[in-house]
């Protein structure tokens, strides 16, 4: 079978930056496994896999611009410490959602901490990268109906 949408598909992959540093990789006992079609994964990597078969090896370079896009400066925000409270959870890494006086929530990202101040970053953390998807395709099925209607 080959992959096109509603199927759910196995991969393994490793995910490099434009330096070779290894970014992300699939468990050699757990390939990720998506819906094709279903927007659970980078758009690029979906329509470059798309046709393909088990076994099939693939190897895909993706520009930010067709990625997570280049890194926004104006995401990054250094805000007073005292907004955190005394959180004994504050630490770098740290997930926060912040709300704007309009109700829109952004997703950041704790870089750094001191004292007087946290810096967080709104930015995909893969924002700005050029990545490279290398893999094999290891399974292709049909979807189930309750697969398909979760996503």
């Amino acid at each position: 079978m080959r992959i096109a949408n509603n199927c759910v598909v196995s991969i393994r992959y490793t995910l490099t930056n434009q330096t070779g540093q290894v970014l992300d990789r699939s468990p050699e006992d757990a390939p990720l496994e998506y819906v094709h079609g279903a927007a659970g994964i980078l758009p690029e990597l979906e329509r470059h896999l798309a046709g393909k078969a088990p076994g099939d090896a693939f190897d895909l370079t993706i520009p930010p611009d067709r990625g997570f896009g280049d890194r926004q400066p104006g995401l990054v925000e250094v805000l007073a410490r005292g907004m955190f409270g005394d959180s004994p959870d504050l630490a770098l890494g740290l997930a926060v959602t912040r709300t704007d006086p309009d109700g829109k929530t952004q997703n950041y990202l704790v870089t750094a901490i001191d004292a007087q101040s946290v810096t967080v970053d709104g930015n995909h953390p893969l924002a700005g990268m050029t990545l490279r998807f290398q893999g094999t395709v290891v399974g292709v099925r049909p979807g189930t109906a309750e697969e398909l209607a979760a996503h």
